[in-house]
């Protein structure tokens, strides 16, 4: 330690090495959310009306995966009434690696929504429930003698082995557990079962790769599932843990559609073979696998028969049905830490690939393998032995059993493991394949990487939580921050290396910049070189005017099968989205090379977004993400105005970086220019707000309705965010701020726009915008409104998705607004990413500003809040936390890479040396 004084500073400094770590990282998580489902729940779907959201069950090939007009949202039946049901039911944390494909692992102990199988808008539906897969526990106590102060008990006699699957509502025949807590934060689910009659503390944690600034360390195609286990008596327990996983068996499923890896339209495959009068889906599987010519079969139920393919088909939902492909399980030994059970089905299509589940073995743990044809005769297997008296691997359950002895007091950690690995990436019907087949050769691959990164994952893990969850923020927000992390489920990486994701599942568009451009602060935090791939991509794509095409693919079907073929529409807030994405990873992550590159492309960008304005200085009839307004019928809009002077100022900035002199002046003045005609043409000084939008006559008239929309200024929440400052006159921008919240409130958040048409007005502008809330309280916090104040604000919309709805896994872009129905629920396209431009709070909370640049290289901070306070900071490739206590400051680093700063001050008290950390590491001073 070094200690230095002068007369205004006592300086501090320690640097903390990484160090070692196990599991028990795992156990100090914090969980911000908590839902807990009961045997006996009773749930019922409910119908409401919707635009359009991502549909449960998927009946169609290479189509966006919706429900138009209705959908059907899960209640809890409670005293005769239909209540949201708990946190953990509706949607749960999807766990995965980046681009792997995701299963989520639910509150009651379901495994739902399974995209492992390469299954996209641009191919197969996904897998809704496989209602046979859980896990199970099994105890036998060494004495039959009374048990005392156990889950709350006293005295109470138990029988010597009891055996339950770890669900509350478990498939016909099997016996559940009384109750499960389930508690989720990205990229872990914790499941706590509650049961008065089981003697052992058992905590199941489930968690996937996620490594900051790590993209490949990250996308590893597997889930660990570590068992916390505790024994609290004075008896010795034996426990056995079963997995199950009947996915050779994919009931409620048909393949009929089948692929040729070449590209084109979906096609409906002819089989081979139709058996009829068999007994079961088990018999129709029986067939394929002893066919020669067999390589996809579909049961159906009703008429008992069973189509054999020799083609390789895509699976939709279809409750009478049954399928499957041609593959058998086998046991492998992994090392001698760890074997595994695998499904493995060859070929060389989307389908094709491996599946393992692996036990991870320790002093004391054993673990069997094996499968069964029926799930009863598991069942009672498990139930009667704990373990596989043989390894029959001939049949559709694949299964892992485990046993070990608790000791009096003894606590003790087991890690299952499951894998997978389907390289044959298919997209329209064309075979690109995934990345991770250039990491891995095959699932057993897969599950020894998993295994041997679990200490540094836990660590990883540990630091990301601690970056939020251990801050000042309010929980609900720091909650959101870590849990909207798992918006990255929608990712593709390609095997060449092209990182893409989709718009969302029910709007099918590929990479779309301006929706990007909302939640793209976490990306270009944990991931910066995804961002980048997608800069370049975006930038090759610009038009010979200069003008940068809405996105980078436009639907999932056809007419071709090339990933990237950008199209759109001409927009405000696209051109101007991708120069600042290059201005913050030059100055919050100072690549000057990324800027030369895009030079040229910033330059024909601006100069388009020039062109657009003609003589009035602001833009004239452009769309832009809030499309549903309309506002590219007017002539004029507020929120196209505010792109363009923030495109202006961008351009400025980069400019000058560039030494462009000439340039940097010719982008002022459109700026000052567009400042004019934003106060000619939309200020409403009877009103003290921007109208929405205004149009000219053919006579030249100005005429509007004085319309007010809600996050009319989100371009302004990106210029504070890079310390560009206020785009328009600062006591403007505050009174248009107060109007947004004074006239479009409701019970659920800001209408997107009123006044336009008779309060509420139709749901085109009578709806809740997730962006909306979030971006009031940033902009509000940055003009030195009261942050509290101003978060109540952002949370009324925001918290709604975990408190109320309790859905926060899967928020939606739009809510319903006022008197059709919808009121603050679900309205329009699932798991979507507006709610994502909250983490801009961050920014106006700790009023960070950052410019790595080499000739500068500073990180500042002057925080709204006041002393003491923990509060994150962010750069690209790097996460941590500022916090001042008194008169002593720390920064810390918490996780990944590292970071070379010249200088850092907090709120004005500077630290007087070069600092150089590595994650873990601290720096911190007294003033």
């Amino acid at each position: 330690m070094i200690i230095m004084s002068t007369k205004i500073i006592f300086l501090f400094i320690w640097f903390i090495s990484k160090g070692t770590c196990d599991l028990s990282q795992l156990l100090n998580l914090e969980f911000a959310n908590s839902g807990i489902s009961k045997a006996g729940d009773v749930y019922q779907w409910k119908q409401l009306p919707c635009s359009y959201l991502e549909s449960q069950n998927v009946t169609t090939i290479q189509q966006n995966w919706a429900n138009y007009k209705k959908f059907n949202y899960l209640f809890q039946e409670k005293n005769g009434e239909l209540i949201p049901p708990p946190s953990g039911i509706r949607s749960s944390v999807p766990l995965g690696g980046i681009s792997t494909g995701v299963i989520e692992l639910r509150a009651d102990g379901t495994f739902h929504e399974w995209t492992i199988v390469n299954q996209s808008p641009a191919g197969a539906g996904k897998f809704q429930v496989f209602d046979d897969a859980f896990f199970a526990i099994r105890e036998t106590i060494s004495n039959n003698i009374k048990l005392k102060s156990i889950n709350g008990v006293n005295e109470m006699k138990r029988p010597s082995s009891r055996a339950f699957s770890i669900r509350t509502g478990p498939p016909e025949g099997i016996p559940g557990v009384q109750a499960i807590e389930y508690g989720g934060e990205f990229p872990v689910s914790r499941l706590k079962i509650q049961d008065t009659r089981l003697s052992v503390n058992t905590e199941l944690l489930a968690y996937s790769s996620y490594f900051v600034n790590d993209m490949e360390s990250s996308a590893k195609p597997a889930i660990s599932f570590t068992f916390n286990l505790e024994n609290p008596t004075s008896n010795s327990i034996s426990i056995d843990l079963l997995l199950n996983m009947p996915i050779d068996i994919e009931k409620g499923y048909e393949r009929t559609s089948s692929q040729n890896g070449q590209g084109g339209p979906p096609v409906t495959a002819k089989p081979v073979r139709i058996i009829t009068n068999l007994s079961d889906d088990v018999s129709c599987s029986d067939e394929c696998q002893r066919s020669n010519d067999c390589s996809t079969w579909t049961f159906y139920k009703s008429t008992k028969q069973c189509k054999i393919y020799n083609t390789v088909n895509l699976n939709t939902f279809n409750e009478d049905a049954s399928s499957g492909l041609k593959g058998s399980w086998q046991i492998d030994s992994v090392d001698q830490n760890m074997d595994c059970v695998s499904l493995v089905r060859p070929g060389n299509m989307g389908p094709n690939g491996n599946f393992s589940l692996c036990g991870v073995k320790d002093t004391g743990v054993q673990f069997s393998y094996g499968s069964f044809r029926h799930l009863q005769h598991l069942w009672e297997m498990f139930e009667r032995d704990g373990s596989f008296s043989r390894s029959d691997i001939q049949h559709s359950h694949g299964a892992i059993m485990m046993n070990t002895l608790l000791k009096p007091g003894e606590k003790k950690l087991v890690t299952f493991i499951i894998s997978w690995y389907y390289p044959h990436r298919d997209f329209v019907n064309k075979i690109y394949g995934n990345y991770y087949q250039n990491l891995f050769s095959d699932s057993l691959h897969v599950a020894k990487e998993m295994r041997d990164s679990l200490p540094s994952l836990a660590a990883s893990i540990s630091g990301i939580h601690k970056t939020f969850l251990d801050s000042t923020l309010p929980s609900w927000l720091s909650d959101l921050f870590v849990n909207s992390l798992s918006h990255i489920r929608t990712a593709i990486w390609f095997k060449d290396g092209r990182w893409r994701q989709w718009e969302a599942t029910d709007c099918v568009n590929i990479d779309s910049v301006h929706n990007d451009g909302e939640r793209h602060i976490p990306y270009i935090t944990m991931y910066p070189e995804s961002t980048k791939n997608k800069i370049r991509a975006w930038a090759k794509s610009q038009q010979a005017n200069g003008m940068i095409p809405e996105q980078l693919r436009c639907n999932a079907g056809g007419p071709t099968s090339e990933i990237d073929t950008p199209c759109g529409r001409k927009m405000s807030d696209v051109s101007s989205m991708l120069m600042v994405y290059i201005l913050e990873m030059y100055q919050w992550g100072g690549d000057v090379d990324l800027l030369k590159e895009m030079y040229p492309v910033i330059i024909k960008a601006a100069d388009w977004h020039i062109n657009t304005t003609g003589s009035y200085g602001i833009p004239i009839n452009l769309q832009n993400t809030y499309d549903i307004l309309a506002l590219n019928a007017y002539t004029f809009s507020a929120y196209n105005s505010a792109f363009h002077l923030l495109a202006m100022k961008v351009a400025e900035h980069l400019a000058r970086a560039m030494s462009d002199t000439p340039r940097a002046l010719k982008y002022k003045q459109a700026y000052e220019k567009g400042v004019v005609g934003m106060d000619k043409y939309l200020w409403n000084s009877t009103m003290n707000y921007y109208n929405s939008y205004g149009s000219i006559s053919s006579s030249g008239e100005l005429h509007t309705v004085g319309a007010l929309m809600t996050d009319t200024f989100y371009a302004q929440v990106l210029a504070f965010s890079l310390g560009l400052g206020p785009l328009v006159d600062e006591k403007k921008l505050n009174t248009h701020m107060d109007a947004e919240l004074r006239y479009n409130d409701s019970p659920y958040g800001m209408l997107v726009q009123t006044r336009r048409y008779k309060y509420p007005g139709p749901p085109q502008d009578n709806a809740v915008w997730m962006m909306g809330n979030p971006n009031w309280a940033t902009i509000k916090i940055h003009l030195k409104a009261n942050p509290q104040e101003a978060l109540l604000v952002a949370k009324k919309s925001l918290d709604r998705w975990r408190s109320v709805l309790n859905d926060q896994w899967n928020v939606a872009g739009i809510m319903g607004g006022l008197g059709y129905g919808a009121e603050g629920q679900p309205y329009i396209t699932s798991h979507y990413g507006y709610f994502m431009s909250s983490w801009h709070l961050i920014f106006a909370l700790s009023r960070q500003q950052t410019d790595l640049t080499p000739s500068k290289s500073f990180l500042r901070f002057d925080p709204s809040v006041n002393s003491p306070y923990t509060l994150p900071f962010l750069l690209p490739g790097s996460i941590g936390t500022v916090s001042r206590d008194g008169s002593r400051i720390t920064l810390t680093l918490l996780s990944g890479k590292n970071l070379d700063v010249a200088e850092v001050e907090v709120s004005g008290s500077r630290f007087p040396f070069r600092v150089s950390l590595k994650a873990g590491g601290s720096i911190f001073w007294k003033v």
